[in-house]
């Protein structure tokens, strides 16, 4: 146990605030720990008994994916499932090889980024010394609503899916070949809701550290020696947070924004399919949409910071203030908040119309193609 990562101790507002986090994770195989109360506070650990099922889950819904994929690729193209031509073998395969990997490859880095998220949670218990975590009920009850979301979201059109694409077939056969495929898709979209829970965690730190910038700068009675006490624990502040922002990015939220695009000429008329290829393109913009408004809100949250920290440097003040002042002015000027996938490119508001672009383009290329095959 100690040799992955030692134990983590955490307050209790912080705990409850990342309990749905950790409870959800832990299901999908993607967060091996134990934890238990002590005292006034939880302590974290490893536990080989989760990590066996982590990478147990991750290998035998993998093999099972391409054992059935395999056999629907063996059945003859009239009464397969999904292989029905050439180019659909082509494209279904390349999706599914795409998720196992992901997958496989988020087990495989699963001692990683567990030693990143304690790097995280330590930032997080320091900056709770200065200023405390608030209402983390709100929090918890946010997390739990997100989660609940997506998961009934996906539920409905995996569902969809099946009944569309075992119409006319046999549903148990298409189960038997593809249900481990839809799992891994589960846990893929359970890395972006880790990834959305753990920017909400710095977000919500940074909005505190601006409250109670607001709050200094409102204290115009109040004396020298308060005020600069309150400044450097502010600096001190903003670059554990900044810190914080950095071990986020480097979880690196590799995922795929492929839809599942096998399309056949004979079925662009059919109503349900267009339907269902509609709430699967609606469920990859909210998807990326949780990811990039939580990313840019915390942007526009640091960026208040620094607005708070200039509004502060006009008003008349001691060498020693305006000195702490200006360190955090500095530190803010070089610790810049940007996000990215994979360091390929940065995250903001502005991807979400090249992936509309992206996918509405991909999808009149295929229906071209159809057309002119057929």
């Amino acid at each position: 146990m100690k040799m992955i990562v030692e134990d983590l101790y955490i307050s209790v507002p912080i705990f409850e605030a990342i309990q749905p986090l950790l409870i959800t994770s832990r299901l999908f195989g993607l967060f091996p720990i134990n934890y238990k109360k002590n005292g006034n506070t939880y302590s974290l650990q490893w536990s080989n008994f989760y990590g066996i099922y982590s990478y147990s889950l991750s290998v035998g819904l993998s093999f099972l994916t391409v054992t059935g994929m395999i056999a629907d690729i063996k059945t003859d193209p009239r009464h397969s499932l999904r292989m029905t031509d050439v180019k659909t073998r082509f494209v279904t395969c390349g999706d599914i090889s795409i998720v196992v990997v992901i997958v496989v490859f988020s087990t495989l880095t699963l001692h990683l980024k567990i030693k990143m998220f304690w790097k995280l949670m330590n930032i997080l218990n320091q900056a709770d010394h200065i200023i405390p975590f608030k209402n983390p009920k709100r929090i918890k009850k946010a997390s739990i609503i997100f989660i609940a979301a997506v998961t009934f979201t996906t539920g409905l059109i995996y569902a969809y899916d099946i009944i569309l694409k075992a119409r006319g077939k046999s549903i148990l056969a298409y189960i038997k070949y593809y249900f481990a495929f839809y799992m891994l898709y589960s846990i893929v979209i359970m890395i972006e809701v880790f990834y959305w829970h753990i920017i909400l965690l710095v977000k919500v730190r940074i909005s505190l550290l601006n409250q109670d910038l607001a709050k200094v700068r409102d204290r115009t009675n109040v004396s020298k020696n308060v005020i600069l006490e309150d400044i450097v624990g502010k600096v001190y502040l903003s670059k554990i947070i900044v810190n914080g922002e950095k071990i986020t990015n480097r979880f690196n939220n590799g995922r795929t924004s492929s839809i599942d695009p096998y399309v056949k000429s004979e079925e662009s008329q059919n109503i349900g399919k267009w339907l269902l290829s509609l709430s699967i393109f609606q469920d990859k913009i909210f998807e990326a949409t949780s990811i990039i408004n939580n990313s840019m809100e915390l942007c526009i949250h640091h960026k208040k910071t620094a607005n708070l920290i200039c509004e502060l440097l006009t008003y008349e003040a001691e060498e020693e203030v305006k000195k702490a002042l200006t360190i955090l002015s500095l530190q803010l000027s070089y610790c810049k908040l940007n996000f990215s996938s994979c360091g390929f490119f940065k995250i903001n508001r502005s991807l979400l119309t090249s992936i509309a672009g992206a996918v509405t383009t991909y999808l009149v290329i295929l229906f071209q193609f159809n057309n002119t095959a057929q």
